[in-house]
């Protein structure tokens, strides 16, 4: 999937359109993806913030556009950043930061506007501060979530340079048999969603955030959210998984 876009298309792609048309099934599973960026220093004022943001969004064309509900062109929208770039105190501990994203991942975003926003959090440690961005999944993956992230706070760099964009993908149109192989993939996974051989554990619309530091880069940092995820799951699996420590490696 493309990450970086010169700008919106006209038409919206069936996946964007899918992607839209899917409702939560409960307030717990909305489709949004997102990041959250912890700062050290004063917070910012809320208008500096918005100036911020109003100078970069003309390199994000995908944040001044919309999908409406049903719709299969895309609607320019130039957002307003009084709502959209919000603050929010979470007074305390590391602990209030994480209850108030939790909560804020809950958001039910309009439908009449560009499908993102921007919270400033403050206040639940001295000389931090923390960004929440959350968009919709159908205006973004992960890749356009790490390009606007990017985009937003980082150097201006080209898109080329982006961390966002993977250059190994060959530029072609897609064949017909290019069709029936995602096809038959997309119809394979489907069928296979609601499959769930472990009884007496059923699946629900119900979420938890969990939340864990995650020390070191590359795969050093996976032992310790593997052992928790098994320490914390009632069917946690004892097979060790080989993990290489990449500050050994010189």
């Amino acid at each position: 999937m493309i990450a970086v876009r010169s700008a919106r298309r006209a038409s919206a792609a069936v996946v964007d359109r899918a992607f839209r048309a899917l409702a939560p099934r409960s307030p717990d599973t909305q489709m949004l993806v997102g990041a959250v960026l912890h700062v050290d220093g004063r917070a910012p004022e809320l208008s500096i913030l918005r100036d911020h943001i109003a100078a970069r969004l003309p390199a994000l064309p995908a944040l001044t556009s919309y999908l409406p509900r049903g719709a299969t062109r895309w609607t320019a929208s130039y957002p307003d950043l009084a709502v959209h770039v919000v603050e929010r105190a979470a007074p305390g501990e590391q602990e209030n930061l994480e209850s108030v994203v939790a909560e804020l991942t809950r958001t039910e975003l309009p439908d009449d506007a560009p499908h993102w926003r921007l919270w400033l959090l403050h206040g639940h440690a001295p000389q931090q501060y923390a960004l929440l961005y959350l968009a919709h999944h159908y205006l973004q993956d992960a890749g356009g979530l790490l390009h606007t992230v990017e985009s937003l706070f980082g150097p201006e760099i080209s898109a080329e340079a982006s961390s966002a964009v993977y250059h190994g993908f060959t530029r072609r149109l897609p064949a017909a048999s290019d069709y029936g192989r995602c096809l038959t993939m997309s119809v394979r996974n489907v069928r296979q969603a609601r499959k769930w051989s472990v009884p007496h554990y059923r699946t629900t619309p119900d979420r938890t955030l969990h939340w864990i530091p995650n020390p070191g880069n590359g795969s050093s940092g996976l032992g310790p959210m593997y052992e928790t995820w098994v320490s914390g799951s009632p069917l946690g699996c004892s097979t060790p998984v080989p993990v290489r420590d990449n500050r050994s490696v010189s």
